[in-house]
């Protein structure tokens, strides 16, 4: 059964964005993932408007494909410019 993951991200500084996507891209993909939706136009419609820059919506083949992803780290500079330059919530 298809697994799907939304990741809701809010970018405070760009400058690592073109390397940090470039490699979860390759990583999704690897574990036979595919975006189903990515996109930095956010506009809620109903409710309380998300805090976001960034959303992606993924599918995966099932759970035992997207446990890796959980575990993997991205190589040494991205995670401190991750952790410094965005937030992210992944549901």
């Amino acid at each position: 059964m298809a697994v799907y993951v939304i990741a809701d991200i809010k970018v405070t500084d760009e400058s690592w964005i073109p390397d940090y996507a470039k490699a979860v891209h390759e990583i999704v993909h690897k574990h036979g993932g595919k975006y189903l939706a990515r996109s930095a136009n956010v506009k809620t419609l109903e409710g309380k408007p998300l805090d976001t820059t960034l959303i992606a919506i993924l599918e995966f083949p099932n759970e035992e494909a997207i446990r890796p992803l959980r575990r993997i780290r991205p190589t040494r500079p991205m995670p401190r410019c991750g952790r410094t330059a965005a937030t992210a919530d992944s549901k």
